[in-house]
């Protein structure tokens, strides 16, 4: 109630909705509900609208821009410094607070939360009798075989068939062997991969066989498609 009445009063700075947040986290989890949710509604109830509008910033910027040349020519650093405070205070105004806190988090929650979790969670034993009993079952060479060759496959046939058809069109700078290259990356698709294995096997065996090839198409998608990427990158 209190996030959705600061929403309503206009509350843009995203510093004063951490610690509701965090409550409210706390809240759902120990109410038993997953915890994810509690992002969901978080998201939903951060502020998407900017104080200032594009036209405003247009506008503003322009006057402040030719105080602060005037400023530094005449060598007012006192004033630049002042016409560079409310240059700041205008862009900040004219982001608007849930894009300004995905810009923040995206890089933590890109590079080390989601990492860090998909590893947690994938409940994979690599030690030698569990890899030779992977290797053994045909729903690892399966999971392989999807994510290695159906993604490539897929991305790129839905992309050239999209293009044949008219629904799209091919960016000039972009070749088919990058679209290739794209879609062998595509394999990686680590935690999607592993929530999926969760739901389709029940059996421990065929699922621990499944989060094994997960982690091997991972690697191999990733150390291939880079260099997809880099060969296909001498053709455009």
């Amino acid at each position: 109630v209190l996030l959705i009445v600061m929403r309503r009063l206009g509350f843009q700075s995203e510093i004063s909705y951490v610690p509701l947040g965090v409550l409210f986290w706390f809240a759902v989890l120990e109410s038993g509900v997953h915890a994810t949710i509690a992002g969901v509604i978080l998201g939903l109830l951060a502020p998407a609208r900017p104080s200032y509008g594009e036209r405003h910033f247009e506008k503003s910027m322009q006057p402040l821009l030719d105080s602060f040349r005037k400023a530094h020519g005449a060598g007012e650093g006192e004033r630049g410094e002042a016409v560079i405070g409310q240059m700041s205070e205008l862009l900040h105004g004219t982001e608007a607070p849930v894009n300004r806190l995905l810009r923040l988090v995206h890089p933590w929650s890109s590079y080390v939360v989601l990492p860090i979790f998909a590893l947690a969670n994938t409940g994979v034993s690599l030690s030698g009798d569990q890899v030779n009993a992977a290797l053994s079952s045909p729903v690892c060479y399966g999971v392989l075989v999807g994510l290695l060759v159906g993604k490539t496959v897929g991305i790129t046939g839905f992309a050239w068939l999209a293009v044949r058809l008219g629904f799209a069109e091919r960016l000039k700078d972009v070749n088919w062997a990058e679209t290739a290259a794209i879609g062998v990356l595509a394999g990686i698709g680590f935690t999607v991969s592993l929530f999926i294995t969760s739901l389709a096997f029940g059996d421990v065996g065929a699922g621990h066989a499944a989060r094994t090839a997960i982690l091997a198409a991972s690697l191999a998608a990733g150390c291939l498609g880079y260099v997809a990427l880099r060969v296909a990158g001498g053709r455009t």
